[in-house]
């Protein structure tokens, strides 16, 4: 169990085991000193982002079991880059 809080002072809830995620790979999206990329984004994962961090340079396709519909605890900076690569998209 975390001891990491949640936004709302609330323990962490567990993420996913399979395939098993956060920057330590307890499951957890919690942010230890060491984790400079702060993978505090707790996401399931789409084919399209899949794609897009391939294309920045991190294929998680390789990860075990990963694929879309997987939940995965996404570095707060990437999920910046696809929300506005997509929102640019559309306009």
């Amino acid at each position: 169990m975390s001891k990491s809080l949640n936004v709302f002072k609330k323990p962490l809830a567990l993420h996913s085991t399979q395939p098993m995620t956060g920057f330590t790979r307890t499951g957890y999206c919690e942010v230890p000193a060491g984790d400079y990329g702060n993978h505090a984004v707790a996401a399931e994962v789409t084919e399209e982002f899949l794609d897009f961090t391939a294309r920045q340079g991190n294929d998680l396709r390789p990860i075990p079991g990963m694929k879309a519909g997987c939940k995965w605890c996404l570095c707060a900076t990437r999920w910046r880059e696809a929300f506005d690569a997509r929102k640019n998209e559309a306009a």
